[in-house]
């Protein structure tokens, strides 16, 4: 992988074999393996302080703004993301959905 905020990826919310549409967040930058704030939703529910002290994730930040979490999303390097899923349609989703607070330096 290549070094953060250097790392071109985009962000999948998910895509359906059936109608051949993805869902995508969009493209941005690989900004590294944070901690989520309290209150991002993860798979196993809220981020709290019960998680782990070291829980890190891949963060992204994207282009038009916001960010997302790698529990959050299928993410990969844009060239193989489009190459992957070149015969889908693409229907952008507002990260905003998420209700992400924002990430900390660390």
């Amino acid at each position: 992988m290549g070094e953060a905020g250097t790392y071109r990826v985009i962000a999948l919310r998910n895509a359906d074999k059936e109608t051949l549409k993805a869902y995508v967040y969009g493209e941005g930058l690989f900004i590294g393996h944070r901690r989520p704030p309290n209150g991002t939703a993860t798979p196993f529910g809220p981020m709290d302080e019960g998680f782990p002290s070291d829980f890190k994730n891949p963060c992204i930040m994207l282009d038009g703004g916001g960010i997302v979490w790698g529990c959050q999303c299928w993410w990969g390097p844009v060239g193989v993301m489009k190459e992957k899923f070149t015969d889908y349609s693409v229907e952008m989703v507002d990260v905003a959905e998420l209700d992400n607070p924002a990430p900390s330096d660390s």
